[in-house]
């Protein structure tokens, strides 16, 4: 118990610390800090994203926020740092304490969700392969946590299916990054990073957070022993049977509020681009 109340501890004064580092000062300061730019066969870091979704006085810009693009927002995010979260990671520790017989199976359940990119491609080039907490903290693409290549990949086949829950998104190495505009010029995002955008509808659906937001794990006795399921998180459950489904107010609808003012969110090509009417803000 003692042990366990100690890695309960360091994480949550950890946590404290980085919370208090992230929201110190005004967010788009973090730009300073360079983002990931390594690529895998299916995933690349933020950093690339960031060569063209950035801000300047134009791009990206509104006149009442200001910097609005989404690897701006997104970098003081959870999602951001889902990887390099502290009392998340003393979580896993505590339950791989419990069960050291488990920890590679549970360290790899719950790196799914928190270390997607680095699972997810362990698992295309070796699919018997256990993911550990040890090699997301060792992989820097695997510590940009959820990134733009990550939602904007997942594939809406199993969606709203039990199939789909606790972190069985579906992500294939075809190179499709999925958003909820039509392409302007898909061919420079081609050219710039070997993906071709696409329209999908599916992008501000529910179902797309339910794939880690519905969380059932297995639970076992003081002998390690499996005696059934927990629901850790039913986010998507409550949503679905609360009145908001009935409204079509979805999880992205409050989470990636929309601001209503025409943005070009885009700085290549440098002349050409519409500007959208509206523009997910990626907190």
């Amino acid at each position: 118990m003692k042990k366990l109340l100690f890695v309960f501890c360091i994480g949550i004064s950890l946590l404290i610390f980085e919370s208090f580092k992230l929201s110190s000062g005004n967010p788009n300061e973090i730009t300073n800090n360079p983002l990931n730019q390594d690529v895998t066969v299916i995933f690349s870091g933020s950093g690339n994203c960031q060569l063209c979704h950035t801000s300047n006085d134009s791009v990206n810009y509104s006149i009442a926020v200001g910097d609005i693009s989404a690897t701006t927002l997104w970098q003081a995010s959870m999602m951001a740092n889902s990887a390099r979260d502290p009392f998340w990671q003393a979580k896993v520790s505590a339950e791989t304490s419990n069960f050291p017989q488990l920890k590679d199976e549970i360290e790899d359940v719950c790196t799914k969700c928190h270390a997607p990119i680095g699972r997810t491609q362990a698992h295309y080039d070796d699919s018997t392969a256990l993911y550990t907490l040890f090699e997301t903290q060792t992989s820097p693409i695997a510590l940009d946590g959820i990134n733009c290549t990550v939602c904007h990949q997942i594939q809406a086949q199993n969606f709203g299916a039990q199939e789909s829950y606790s972190g069985n998104y579906i992500i294939t190495d075809d190179r499709i990054i999925f958003g909820p505009y039509v392409p302007q010029y898909p061919q420079f995002m081609t050219g710039h990073v070997n993906y071709l955008p696409e329209f999908a509808a599916h992008t501000d659906k529910s179902e797309l957070c339910a794939t880690c937001h519905t969380l059932i794990t297995a639970a076992f006795d003081d002998n390690g022993n499996a005696v059934g399921n927990f629901f850790e998180q039913t986010n998507y459950i409550e949503w679905k049977n609360s009145s908001f489904r009935g409204q079509n107010i979805h999880c992205q609808t409050c989470h990636l509020p929309d601001l209503l003012e025409p943005i070009v969110q885009s700085i290549v090509p440098e002349e050409g681009l519409l500007p959208r009417d509206t523009t997910h803000l990626h907190y």
